[in-house]
């Protein structure tokens, strides 16, 4: 047998050595398509884990550094986050029309259960649309699924042949850096003797607690995560081996763990692995940046280089504590937080504010515009009640008051790249948070501010430019976007429009404001909306936070233009939910 043939999988050879691990990046069928188009080294795309029911999984923080066990170390607890077989299946069958042969690369679905009859019904049911099937026997901080289902040789054994059986795809099994080597070795030879095409390994070590500095805290919702990341290297280059001497030469290995450099890549290689994972090395990359390491990791893989590990970003996850020094309070639901110190942060980013667990309460965070960084950090927080649970992030931050300690990181996003123009400010009720980032360096602006009432149009003394105020009080409740109306008729008294609009609120403020400026002939590419989508990491790993197109807001930028908004607005697709779908 030749190589060629020996790294066939389903009959077909990738492209390239390299695969994307589960949850990592590319964990929706869009940003999947996208990369198959414009990555062209990335040889097997994985899915996000998906199981036979949809799950939300942990709120966040589902993602935090580990400083006390080494450089670039990394914990998460995800909680197998999917939108369950039943939705990913009609997705999947979508996508397939549009993408037959995925440009040449190769999908790899992850699938899990908590026994045999679940993992073979999930496998079953995307069968069809995947190129393979890997058997998630190795989360380990989801109770009763994959470590918990990851430990009999025997159960194990049956599975992987019972989804062979069904299926007729080929089959991995992805298993743990936390078994015994002994272990290991067995499991991994009964897969293959159960017909499994070959072995991934491997998953998060652990879970363990990363906690707040000087503290005894954990950052994490689910309080202990999986480790991931360079310290994690070794065991996997262990395992990888391990693995290798119990299966022998023929069945294939996907190596995973510590993986960044194309050194690390042919560590892995010289220890047994076909095919190399890369997951948490993608952190903080943009689209285009990722395009040009996937290329160089490729290429050093080759010809013995190593220029791709130059291209990692250093990103930055550790928090600051930050003691509350007054509170506005601008309605029952609204206030803004002045703080104690600065935040330097760029036009239109964010950061994740997190308010500590205690006895009863796990960390709760969530991502908030920066109106006012310098010289004291200011944020406006809603209180948003959420009818299937009494605490959660605003509940908890409406607890705290005046010399009470909040922690923040950051900041992320894309800034907003300011021009010499002139600028029409539309905001919609806290929409004007991000808006007024961009005052406060940009003084040759129109501002449209828009709210329930008089005491909700925030930072409204603040902004730089000529200021027009409306209210759902005074419009009338029943006359949606307001504010656009405002907007709409100043334009009737100007003989020449400003150079661009940018806007944020609401999503029927913002669909109305686009069409506003259709009818009025601006440019589509002179009118940027700021997105406020569903984010958990905000360093471009969960990738919970992508757009129809592909594109990963929380690093390739949450601002587009309106024929981008347009689109999203006429399928739906504007923000995904907790499990991923829309």
């Amino acid at each position: 047998m030749t190589i060629e043939e020996r790294l066939r999988i389903n009959g077909k050879l990738p492209r390239s050595r390299i695969v994307t691990a589960s949850g990592c990046r590319a964990t929706t069928l869009e940003t999947i398509e996208r990369y198959s188009r414009t990555i062209h080294d990335i040889g097997i795309f994985t899915t996000k884990s998906i199981g036979p029911v949809s799950n939300p999984g942990n709120p966040a923080p589902i993602y935090c550094s580990d400083h006390a066990v080494g450089a670039g170390a990394r914990r998460n607890a995800v909680g197998l986050a999917n939108p369950g077989m039943e939705y990913f299946s009609h997705e999947l069958e979508a996508f397939r029309q549009k993408s037959p042969d995925l440009n040449g690369a190769l999908l790899l679905g992850s699938v899990y259960g908590a026994n045999l009859e679940e993992i073979v019904s999930v496998s079953k049911s995307l069968a069809p649309h995947l190129d393979a099937i890997e058997i998630n026997f190795s989360c380990p901080h989801a109770k009763g699924y994959g470590l918990d289902t990851g430990r009999d040789a025997d159960a194990i054994a049956k599975i992987v042949h019972e989804v062979y059986a069904t299926t007729g795809k080929d089959v991995f099994a992805k298993l743990s850096p936390n078994l015994s080597d002994d272990d290991l070795a067995q499991i991994a030879k009964g897969c293959i003797a159960a017909r499994a095409k070959g072995i991934t390994v491997v998953n998060t070590v652990g879970p363990g607690e990363s906690c707040f500095d000087g503290t005894s805290t954990p950052i994490l919702y689910n309080g202990k995560g999986g480790l991931s990341g360079p310290s994690i290297k070794q065991r996997g280059l262990d395992c990888t081996r391990i693995v290798r001497n119990a299966i022998g030469a023929g069945p294939l290995i996907i190596g995973i763990g510590g993986i960044c450099s194309g050194a690390d890549a042919r560590d892995y290689i010289s220890a047994g692995a076909d095919f190399i994972g890369i997951g948490t090395a993608m952190e903080g990359m943009d689209s285009s940046l990722l395009q040009m390491y996937v290329q160089d990791l490729d290429q050093d893989i080759e010809l013995g280089t190593d220029n791709a590990a130059t291209l990692v970003p250093n990103v930055s996850l550790s928090y600051s504590a930050f003691k509350i020094k007054r509170i506005e309070e601008c309605s029952p639901t609204l206030r803004i937080i002045y703080f104690d110190k600065p935040f330097p942060a760029q036009a239109c980013q964010y950061l994740f504010l997190a308010v500590l667990g205690d006895s009863d309460h796990p960390t709760m965070e969530a991502p908030l515009s920066i109106p006012i960084s310098e010289p004291e950090l200011a944020l406006a927080v809603r209180l948003h009640p959420r009818k299937d649970r009494v605490h959660h992030f605003t509940s908890r931050v409406w607890e705290k008051g005046v010399g009470d300690t909040l922690y923040a990181r950051g900041p992320y996003g894309v800034p907003f790249k300011v021009s010499r123009g002139e600028y029409y400010l539309v905001a919609g009720g806290t929409g004007a948070a991000a808006l007024l980032s961009i005052s406060n360096v940009h003084n040759n602006n129109f501002v449209f501010l828009g709210a329930k009432n008089e005491d909700e149009l925030i930072f409204r003394n603040l902004f730089q430019g000529v200021k027009i105020l409306a209210t759902e009080e005074e419009s009338g409740a029943d006359e949606i976007g307001y504010v656009t109306r405002a907007f709409e008729k100043s334009l009737y008294c100007k003989s020449n429009y400003l150079s661009e609009v940018i806007a944020c609120g609401p999503v029927p403020m913002l669909s109305d404001l686009v069409n506003v400026t259709t009818r009025m002939g601006f440019d589509d590419s002179k009118v940027s909306i700021i997105m406020e989508p569903y984010m958990k990491c905000g360093v471009g790993i969960c990738g919970c936070c992508s757009f129809e197109d592909g594109s990963v807001s929380c690093v390739d930028g949450h601002i587009i233009t309106a024929d981008r908004f347009k689109k999203y607005v006429q399928t739906g697709r504007f923000k995904r939910d907790a499990c991923g779908g829309w």
